[in-house]
């Protein structure tokens, strides 16, 4: 089988029509030069040049095997660029999944931040509750997450990259009804929408936490696991509910979101990027990195780094 060296040596002779100058246009003396065009055309069984004379001249066999070699060494030289490119994380396949909430507020613009920087770098997105993609990217079937907390698993590194306070959900029709819920206390025997507590998020223990100790006690008459139906029970006039500032995204045109008065800053909601500890392919790692760097939650920011709302006006 011929080699590379051998292709590049029969498309510089064949380009160049002289030895001499083929040499000098690949560094080399000439008879070696002369050497790789003899063992290509033993390997190939036919003469590539008709050396009658000082002239060079391409046998038909050489015409039509000149564009093939050229297009060998296209590809080789592409092939050697991809594989550099995957060494170093500039190209390559990554699986990523998220929650459903990410999907309505974090993902459009991550998105758009990764294929802006990392042109080449191929995402596929699934769509998987938390416990699932947790296990997912434990066992090697994921490469990245986004999540909607922090989580022990010590198979996993987990960075806050998005941080946000709750908002009072309302039905616009029932704004009014509801037009003096200004702060926590107006919340007091109010029909309230909440978290169930065998939520993995336990967002149900967070607020319910901060009502019990300022002494406020809601009526809850339902619950969900998630704020996508929550915000559809609350879309249905049925009550109220306290959910993630980035909620909003999810489309709900008839609710009105109200960030309370005094609603306090340790508590919030999070997004956050999940990764294996023993992640070393490199593709993975400028994935993250552009990630995190779109999305920096550094240590003493302000707690509420993510806007959307508009605060109702007194």
């Amino acid at each position: 089988m011929f080699d590379l060296n051998q292709l590049r040596c029969f498309v510089a002779v064949a380009t160049e029509l002289n030895f001499r100058r083929a040499a000098q246009r690949l560094n080399m003396t000439q008879p070696p030069l002369s050497r790789q065009i003899q063992q290509l055309e033993h390997i190939l069984g036919a003469e590539l040049f008709d050396r009658a004379g000082r002239s060079v001249k391409l046998t038909t066999v050489g015409r039509m095997f000149l564009p093939e070699a050229q297009d060998l060494l296209r590809r080789a030289e592409e092939s050697m660029l991809n594989a550099r490119r995957l060494c170093i994380g500039e190209k390559g396949q990554i699986r990523l999944g998220f929650i459903t909430a990410a999907a309505f507020s974090l993902l459009p613009s991550l998105l758009a931040h990764v294929t802006r920087q990392l042109p080449d770098a191929q995402l596929i997105l699934n769509e998987i509750q938390t416990s699932e993609l947790v296990e997912s990217i434990a066992n090697h079937q994921l490469e990245l997450g986004v999540i909607g907390m922090q989580h022990n698993d010590p198979r996993l590194a987990v960075k806050p990259i998005v941080r946000t306070p709750f908002v009072l959900a309302m039905h616009r029709e029932y704004a009014p009804r509801h037009g003096d819920i200004r702060s926590l206390k107006d919340l007091d025997e109010e029909k309230v929408l909440m978290y169930s507590p065998s939520s993995i998020w336990d967002r149900y223990g967070i607020l319910s936490g901060m009502f019990h100790v300022r002494g406020i006690y809601p009526n809850y008459v339902q619950y969900a696991r998630h704020s996508h139906t929550l915000l559809s029970m609350v879309n249905a006039g049925i009550g109220v509910a306290l959910v993630p500032e980035f909620a909003q995204a999810m489309g709900y045109s008839n609710l009105a979101f109200v960030l309370l008065d005094d609603m306090p800053e340790d508590v919030y909601a999070e997004l956050c990027l999940c990764w294996r500890n023993d992640i070393d392919d490199p593709m993975t790692i400028t994935v993250r990195d552009a990630i995190l760097e779109k999305f920096p939650l550094p240590q003493g920011a302000p707690i509420f780094t993510y806007s959307l709302y508009d605060k109702r006006s007194s």
